[in-house]
């Protein structure tokens, strides 16, 4: 198939005539035989696509493609600006096209407008094709991107076809029509598609990532009050993200030219925001310069609203080459900062500086001056570079100043560390002064009271129950072991160095009575000072009421006629040459199920064993880790227990 654009007034076939030929070399022959064969495996044959450009035009509010009376169309060569071909109009203009089909064809075609404005209807033959939207109030937009429409191929017919595209422009904003391409649907897609990637896809990207970039600064701000420059940012990204929708929104709840107001106001709200952000950045205080500009950004676009729609596309270019004024002055404050020590800053707000300049001029030049070309607006890179820039700025700033929080604190905290050790020494010494006089003062006062209270009242008791007649023995016995006990607890109390090896020694005389009054010999031998983990008078007590427990069952159960008292700096031992017992046939008692559960409360490692000629109970502290007891010369060994000296937990085995 051959795609030809055709003149529409033209349709009439030229004459040919017949040229006068050379003879042909034979060598040239045999050249283009060899072309021919080669050339197919190195370039391959593409789809054909026709690029309209030669027309006609018409200004016509019909709905449908006006008819073709030749006096009304114009020739019209695209790209067509209206702000030159017809400075000052708008409305709905009808462009017509015709192109030239040799044979029928059933492929799926497609008709591709790179770039119009600000909408548009396509038709083939007459009938409609394609339409980007609404045609009246609020229209569609589709000033900054592409369009495809498909056209079915059996719409088309061979010879000349008829494509007519309705546009809806407005005066003096640059509408118009850029060009036409027609052709097989599979070779306009990919088209169609890269340029929708950047003139759809990546605004949409830019706009979502202003948009959440505000939203965080926003947040931060909140919590920091006192920074106006994150308030700053956050307003700077909205503008800036809501300018860039306009760029892929279609649909819009407003009208055209107030749509158009808003944005053009928002983009030099934009401009006005980085002079705040530079001041603040560059910490340069002008608040005149500031609430000058400020006045001006926002009563020059109402300003501009009252002038008319026709004129705000000029205008608000003027506006924004007025801001472009002040450029020199920021690349100057920006110069100056990086002389203070701040290089990356400076560097990175020269780079956006000098891009926001770049395409600040592009724009105003597309916006104030008009050209054969429709404008291409590429705001939102700058807006997008900014953020991003903006975005470093903030986290290399909260870096530094993490930074320079930790040194601080780190500084501070030596110094005051330094300054307090000797506060903190004299202090420590005073306070350990005064809780020891206050610790040596509450014994003394509780030796005393149970010297001369409870002491008294047992000792005279006892005193009295001598002078009476013997059948008060058991009372006179069960005074002695209550008057023995409180001396006990007088010694723990009064046991200022915590030496557990003077408290034992002081029950031994009286476990000494207590084994003679059951005709048992008490075999006394200590081998080094006990070294109990956590020293203190309670512990000590409650290691004092095992080794009274244990002796209590060898005078009352055992029959034994030797017992063996051997402590360590790591165990405690006690056997006995008694009946011995078996633990696991017998209900357990009190009195052993207390040793367990004082065991626990220590930390202690209990060891149990007993047999027929004996029984063996160790108690394990220290580093000394899990230890076997000496195996016994006993002929049987009934039970083994251990206690882990855990509360509730513990290990119980049977030797048979």
């Amino acid at each position: 198939m051959i795609l030809l654009p055709a003149n529409p007034l033209s349709l009439h076939t030229a004459k040919t005539h017949k040229p006068w030929r050379e003879p042909i070399p034979l060598r040239n022959v045999l050249r283009l035989l060899f072309l021919l064969c080669f050339l197919p495996f190195h370039f391959p044959v593409q789809a054909a696509v026709s690029t309209l450009t030669q027309g006609y035009f018409i200004f016509s509010s019909e709905n449908s493609p006006p008819a073709e009376e030749l006096g009304r169309w114009n020739p019209v060569t695209l790209p067509d600006n209206w702000n030159i071909s017809h400075p000052g109009q708008g409305g709905t203009g009808w462009y017509r096209f015709t192109f030239f089909l040799d044979h029928p064809s059933h492929d799926l075609w497609g008709i591709y407008l790179p770039r119009l404005s600000a909408n548009a209807e396509v038709f083939a033959n007459g009938v409609l094709v394609g339409s980007g939207g609404r045609l009246i109030e609020p229209i569609s937009l589709n000033s900054f991107r592409p369009l495809l429409f498909s056209i079915p191929g059996g719409l088309l017919h061979p010879g000349n076809n008829i494509i007519s595209i309705a546009i809806l422009g407005y005066p003096n904003e640059m509408s118009g029509l850029e060009n036409v391409q027609i052709g097989l649907a599979t070779e306009l897609t990919p088209r169609y598609e890269r340029r929708s990637m950047f003139e759809v896809t990546a605004p949409i990207t830019v706009c979502v990532l202003n948009i959440s970039l505000s939203l965080g600064l926003f947040l931060l701000w909140k919590h920091h009050r006192a920074e106006p420059l994150y308030l700053m940012l956050a307003l700077g990204s909205l503008c800036s993200g809501i300018y860039t929708s306009s760029f892929f929104l279609t649909e819009v709840p407003v009208q055209h030219s107030l749509w158009l107001w808003f944005i053009y106001t928002l983009a030099m709200g934009f401009s006005y925001i980085i002079l705040l952000i530079i001041h603040r950045f560059v910490r340069v205080e002008h608040p005149l310069l500031e609430r000058w500009a400020g006045a001006y950004t926002l009563i020059i676009p109402f300003l501009i609203a009252w002038t008319g729609p026709a004129y705000y596309l000029k205008l608000f270019g003027y506006m924004g080459a007025s801001y472009a004024l002040i450029s020199p002055y920021l690349f100057y404050l920006v110069i100056r900062h990086r002389n203070t020590g701040h290089r990356i800053e400076s560097l990175l707000l020269l780079l956006v500086l000098s891009v926001l300049a770049g395409i600040g001029v592009h724009d105003l030049d597309q916006m104030i001056f008009p050209h054969r070309h429709l404008p291409n607006y590429y705001a939102y890179w700058a807006a997008s570079s900014m953020g991003l820039v903006i975005t470093f700025l903030v986290i290399l700033r909260f870096d530094r100043t993490l930074n320079r929080y930790i040194l601080l604190n780190s500084n501070l905290n030596q110094q005051i560390e330094e300054k307090s050790q000797a506060l903190a020494s004299s202090y420590e010494e005073r306070h350990a002064l005064l809780t020891h006089n206050a610790l040596l003062d509450e014994r003394e006062r509780i030796l005393r009271d149970l010297h001369d209270g409870l002491g008294g009242y047992l000792i005279s008791a006892l005193a009295l129950i001598d002078r009476m007649p013997q059948t008060t023995h058991a009372l006179q016995k069960t005074l002695r072991t209550a008057l023995d006990d409180l001396r006990l607890m007088v010694d723990s109390i009064d046991d200022k160095n915590g030496d557990l090896s003077l408290l034992i020694a002081s029950v031994r005389e009286r476990l000494d009575l207590a084994m003679d009054a059951c005709n048992i010999t008490l075999h006394w031998q200590v081998t080094a000072p006990p070294q109990l983990p956590n020293p203190s008078p309670s512990r000590h007590v409650q290691l004092i009421r095992m080794i009274q427990e244990i002796f209590n069952n060898v005078a009352k159960h055992s029959q034994a006629h030797h017992v063996n008292f051997i402590l360590t700096d790591s165990f405690l031992e006690i056997r006995d040459d008694g009946i011995g017992f078996d633990p696991l046939s017998l209900k357990t008692g009190r009195g052993l199920t207390n040793l367990r559960r004082r065991a626990a409360e220590l930390g202690l490692i209990l060891t149990l064993r007993s047999g027929n000629h004996g029984t063996l109970i160790r108690l394990e502290w220290g580093n000394s880790g899990r230890r076997t007891a000496p195996a016994l010369t006993y002929p049987q060994v009934w039970a083994v227990e251990y206690w882990s000296g855990q509360a509730g937990t513990g290990v119980q085995k049977q030797v048979k």
